[in-house]
């Protein structure tokens, strides 16, 4: 956002397009894509909490709960506050959960997914 002067607020616009592709190929590859986009985004996930939580003199708050999360989302294929929420219900004795998304939460096998 630019601001051209201290009363007045200017915002880029943005025009998109969308344009269905009759290849019916380009869909598979498209999401294939994005999903081994996503799985590099766990890895670097994973890495960046590994290396804060092991660099030396840094005290870090609920470390204990952050190391099997950030090991947990990449082994586990979830979303890293969804391996962040069963450590912390792991820790505080929390074994059922009554979830909408079951999808991630299903990965833990010491969970039990109560139904709604």
């Amino acid at each position: 956002m630019a601001c051209s002067s201290p009363k007045r607020l200017t915002c880029p616009s943005t025009l998109s397009r969308v344009q269905f592709q009759s290849d019916t190929a380009f869909y598979s590859r498209f999401f294939t894509e994005i999903f081994m986009c996503l799985n590099r985004t766990l890895l670097i996930i994973r890495d960046t909490v590994l290396t804060i939580l092991n660099t030396r003199g840094l005290v870090v708050a609920e470390a204990d709960l952050l190391l099997p999360a950030a090991t947990d989302c990449v082994a586990k294929n979830v979303y890293f506050i969804d391996a962040f929420n069963t450590a912390w219900m792991k820790q505080q004795g929390i074994n059922v959960v009554c979830i909408f998304d079951r999808r991630h939460f299903s990965r833990f096998d010491e969970l039990t997914l109560a139904d709604l």
